[in-house]
């Protein structure tokens, strides 16, 4: 007679076992997946900086340059966390002017104006974001020389489930790691 019980006990955590690890896969799927937005929401950015000088673009540099800028290090990949409206915000500091970026089904969305809310802050000047706008390249070592900062605010399961840590990977050359999940990157 035991031998059923322990039988009806042993299916049932098993069941529940299961279905846990069916749940964390599908979250960790969602999150780690980056959106793939159909054609008719594409949008052809271009650069505002062409065609002029440095100086020129200093005195016009204006929301459509952060822009850019957050376009071009990836931040339209960004996400609402898996079953949320937790849409990902970053706070782009540029000399003494502050913008605030919404990204919103793979669209930035960037307004001049203070956030306090934001996952994210960026901090640079304005010479930095234009030299960053000329070449792609120039991103990744401008904030591993420290001329450029990023600074993550949001908790770490927060950051992940957004896809924040691909950036700051790909900015900062290092993972973040820690917590329940360890993320490796080679």
């Amino acid at each position: 007679m035991e031998k059923r019980g322990f039988g009806k006990i042993f299916i049932i955590i098993f069941s529940v076992i299961l279905i846990l690890i069916l749940i964390v896969a599908m979250f960790l799927y969602s999150a780690l997946k980056v959106p793939d937005y159909d054609e008719k929401n594409k949008i052809i950015l271009q650069n505002p900086i062409k065609g002029l000088t440095l100086e020129q673009a200093k005195i016009s540099f204006n929301e459509s340059f952060v822009e850019y800028l957050l376009y071009s290090i990836g931040a339209n990949n960004l996400h609402n966390p898996p079953l949320s409206d937790n849409k990902p915000k970053i706070k782009i500091v540029i000399e003494n002017d502050i913008y605030a970026s919404i990204i919103e089904k793979g669209r930035v969305i960037v307004k001049k104006e203070d956030i306090s809310d934001q996952d994210m802050t960026l901090k640079t000047n304005k010479e930095e974001a234009i030299k960053m706008m000329e070449d792609k390249n120039y991103i990744k070592q401008s904030f591993s020389s420290g001329k450029s900062e990023l600074s993550l605010l949001a908790d770490k399961a927060t950051l992940f489930a957004k896809g924040y840590l691909n950036i700051y990977k790909e900015l900062k050359g290092e993972s973040i790691t820690g917590g329940v999940i360890k993320i490796y990157t080679e």
